[in-house]
């Protein structure tokens, strides 16, 4: 059974009160480079993949 998430609003953005934490920035744009796409280095893969006219695949694994 999925539980409702408990949270309230700060600042105009939706806050976790179970993880303390804000659910999105406010420059969410510049999150996910600097939370996803930036760690994963993924600007270099796409350009090497360019290079050698291969197909890069990306995945995503989900967690509960």
């Amino acid at each position: 059974m999925i539980e409702p998430a408990c949270l309230t609003w700060r600042g105009g953005q939706p806050y976790s009160t179970t993880f303390e934490d804000i659910y999105h920035a406010a420059d969410a744009v510049e999150e996910v480079k600097r939370v996803f796409l930036n760690p994963a280095n993924l600007q270099e893969k796409l350009n090497q993949a360019a290079v050698r006219q291969t197909t890069l695949h990306i995945g995503e694994l989900g967690f509960e």
